[in-house]
Formats: structure tokens, sequence, C-alpha cells
């Protein structure tokens, strides 16, 4: 059996986004939106980190292009936002959609006829267990968090070149969790704020509780060191956009038989 002999990483550009979810009362309260973006063709100084570890024998290649993670509220079904709670806009004016999903595209070649399976995992991370924990429910982390998912070239991921070559296009996705009835934030809240808020004059204070929740969300995914939630709360917006988020380190692996 080969020895692994190599073992590397392309680090992508992440940055951290701010935000606001514009509407009644939601203005005031400062909600910064979670922006983590990443580019593979790599950075020094970025936090996301692909990796690979691979036989000699194997050959992989990354496909470039920008990859992301975001953590935005919504647009309805026709592209337009929410009454009450909006998503982010660009510098251009367009509006920041939710992405829970990247695809680790690439090819592999010089295939063995040991080949076994392709191995994706994601490392642990202390911020984003705390969102996904019980009780919190904000997430559902991906299927390959802290687990090998193993596919085999007969898998849909991967497109046959020819006998020794294969594309692939690999899906990591995040869910919107129970706390949020498993959609996003956006149209969980304007949903529930049409119907408590329906003929009563307490808006502005069910808004702060729609928007504090959203900052516990984006506080545990972070994870700061030495802050309470309420010592995040109470910072000012460009006090919120300084807090880093986290990292992410996925790992691609050649197993052969």
């Amino acid at each position: 059996m080969s020895k692994i002999t190599r073992r590397t990483y392309k680090r992508n550009k992440a940055t951290l986004g701010m935000a606001l979810f514009a509407g009644i009362g939601l203005i005031s309260t400062g909600f910064a939106a979670f922006i983590i973006s990443t580019n593979s063709k790599g950075n020094k100084d970025g936090n996301v980190n692909i990796g690979v570890t691979k036989e000699q024998k194997v050959t992989i290649e990354l496909e470039e292009g920008d990859l992301s993670f975001d953590f935005e509220p919504s647009l309805k079904p026709d592209g337009t936002p929410y009454t009450n709670i909006k998503p982010s806009q660009k510098p251009n004016g367009e509006y920041v959609t939710p992405n829970l999903t990247i695809n680790i595209k690439g090819k592999i070649s010089k295939v063995p006829t040991s080949f076994k399976t392709l191995n994706v995992t994601m490392d642990k991370n202390e911020g984003l267990e705390a969102a996904a924990a019980s009780g919190k429910d904000f997430i559902v982390l991906p299927t390959c968090y802290n687990n090998a998912v193993s596919y085999q070239l007969n898998n849909s991921v991967f497109t046959k070149v020819d006998d020794t070559t294969y594309n692939f296009d690999i899906p990591v996705s995040f869910e919107w969790g129970s706390a949020f009835g498993g959609v996003n934030p956006a149209e969980y809240y304007q949903n529930k704020l049409d119907n408590e808020l329906s003929g009563r004059d307490s808006g502005d204070v069910e808004l702060k509780k729609v928007a504090n929740k959203l900052h516990e969300m984006r506080f545990l995914i972070c994870n700061p060191n030495n802050m309470t939630l309420q010592e995040y709360i109470d910072l000012d917006d460009e006090g919120k956009e300084a807090i880093k988020g986290p990292k992410f380190n996925i790992t691609l692996e050649t197993i052969l038989g």
C-alpha cells in the first residue's frame, strides 16, 4: 500500500461583513449579519483551509473560484425583501442572499485500480458546535463535520473523463436549525412577527428580541474570547465588525485498498 506523502492546504481569503437587518425598530438595534467568504486561489491571511492528504501516485487539482458560506436573511421567492427583516446589500445595491452550501470542485487523476474512496472531513470548531448545540439549534452542521464522508468513483459527485481521470463536484452544506423552524431567519421571524404583532403596538419590543436572538447566533459562531453575550450586544457596528469569524478546515483524503 502506498504511503501518504503530502498534506497541503490552500488558504482562502475570508471576510466578515457588516450588514443590518433593516425595518421597524431594527435599524437601531444594529444586528450584524454574518458573512464568510473564501477564495480558493489562496491567501496567506485567509482563515479557511482546504487541505489535501493523498497518495503520492495520485494527483488532485482544485478548481479556482470563489467559495462562500453566507449566513444572511433571505429574500422572498419573488426576489423582494421581507417587510421587517431585510438582507444586507452590496455596494452596488444588490442584495446579499444566503449561501449555506459550497461546492468543492476539481480533478483527480492518475487514479490506480486500488483506489477506494475520496473522503471529505470538516474539522471541529467550538463556535459552530455552540451554535448547533441542543437548546440553541441555530444551525445544523454538515454531515462531514468531524466525520469523514466517503465517495466512491461511482458516486454522482464524480464525472469520468477517462479510466484514470475524474472531475469531482462535492457539496458541503449547513442548514438552518430548529430555532428558526428549519428555514432562513428572515422568513421565520417575518411570519412570527406577522402573527404576534397583529393588532398590537409592541412592535419595537418584539423586534429587539428578534435582533438579540440573531446577535446570540452570531456571537456563538464567532466565539469571541473574554466577552459575554451582553457585552457583544452592546458593541456598536464597528466593534461587531472587528470580531473575526471561525476558521473552516476541510480536508480531502484519498483512500486506497
